[in-house]
């Protein structure tokens, strides 16, 4: 199971500038995949278990998966 990132592309001179909104990826963590004109980035996030119950959680402990056409 992937969470889907939001992502910014950018084009400038020289080529793009691609952000995407990955919390918990580091540089270690990230992988990007190139197939033809397909684009896939994965961040692999480092879960740090916390102490305690959790009362409230919005964000998802998946791993991030985006595929740009």
């Amino acid at each position: 199971e992937y969470v889907l990132p939001e992502v910014n592309i950018f084009e400038e001179k020289d080529g793009y500038t691609l952000e995407a909104e990955m919390p918990g990826v580091n540089k270690d963590g990230l992988e990007v995949l190139l197939e033809g004109n397909e684009l896939t980035i994965v961040g692999h996030r480092q879960h740090t278990p916390i102490a305690g119950e959790p009362i409230f959680r919005e964000s998802q402990t998946a791993d991030f998966r985006r595929v740009l056409l």
